[in-house]
């Protein structure tokens, strides 16, 4: 049994491992005759929930930018130079009936008796106007540029295992909850909060592979996104929808459902931290409860 119990822990501790991190895996030599030496605790087989973030290995979209168009991109504008007066040619243009007349001077008259006559167009004056630039007008108001905003993307890192049970744990509903504040500053939009990657191992040596489902913090009055759901009806993390104004902190779920159990993961989740800081970080109510967290 306790051969047993280090093998899965091997195991489980290479598909949830970390750089940095012990999961209180040992290890030793043997061979095909004798039977392994190394022992292990169960309480070594635990790490509590942890999470890492704001490590300032954020991605900046500049960089990009900047790449790509270079520093002189951008066309650079004189707001001192005033824009050039325009000029107008203004025609006035004279128009007349006038008899037709013959060779002789005499009037053409139509089959009834009646005078034909022509339409006669004349120039009769042209002027040159100069037409000041425009001030526009000062009852209508003029809107404001938006204000530019340019993402930063970082990741929180959730870390935990538990092989104490001998056993996965299952359960559905809150998983993980992130708390973020809304940054100064930011203008009215949606940022994105989505699962990058996931590492997931269970007792039986299998990753289960679940479905994500990103959300969004959306800012002021922009118009909210659907909250997204799973669409497969298999295992699935639903990040959940949240809405607040610069300088408001709002909570962010990760729900799990159809879970088929687990004993460890690692789960990134992404965010752009030039919209958002995350100032908290734990375990849902429907996780805490199952394996038995005491905060």
């Amino acid at each position: 049994m306790r051969s047993s119990i280090m093998k899965r822990a091997l195991a489980v501790c290479v598909v949830a491992a970390v750089a940095g991190m012990t999961f209180g895996c040992s290890s030793g030599k043997q061979n095909d005759t004798t039977t392994p030496k190394e022992t292990i605790s169960l309480e070594d087989t635990k790490q509590e929930l942890q999470f890492f973030y704001n490590a300032g290995d954020s991605v900046d979209s500049t960089e990009e930018a900047s790449e790509a168009g270079g520093e002189d991109s951008a066309p650079e504008t004189n707001a001192e130079t005033p824009a050039e007066p325009a000029t107008e040619i203004i025609t006035e243009v004279a128009t007349e009936y006038v008899a037709v007349t013959d060779a002789d001077g005499q009037d053409v008259t139509e089959a009834g008796g009646a005078v034909q006559t022509e339409v006669v167009t004349e120039v009769v004056a042209t002027e040159i106007v100069t037409v000041p630039a425009t001030e526009g007008n000062a009852d209508t108001p003029t809107e404001a540029p938006a204000p530019e905003h340019t993402p930063s993307y970082d990741t929180c890192k959730a870390y935990w295992l538990d092989m104490s049970q001998m056993g996965d744990f299952v359960f559905d509903g809150e998983f993980l909850v992130l708390e973020f504040e809304i940054n100064e500053n930011v203008p009215d939009g949606s940022y994105p909060v989505t699962i990058a990657t996931t590492d997931i191992g269970n007792w039986d040596l299998e990753t289960p592979v679940p479905e994500c489902i990103n959300g969004e913090v959306t800012v002021g009055n922009a118009q909210a996104g659907e909250q997204m759901k799973p669409t497969t009806g298999e295992f699935a993390l639903t990040v959940n929808n949240a809405a607040g104004k610069p300088g408001d902190t709002v909570k962010v779920p990760i729900d799990i459902s159809n879970n088929p159990g687990f004993c460890g993961f690692i789960i990134d989740i992404q965010y752009d931290a030039a919209a958002l800081t995350i100032v908290d970080s734990y375990g849902g109510a429907d996780f805490d409860k199952a394996v038995n967290v005491v905060k």
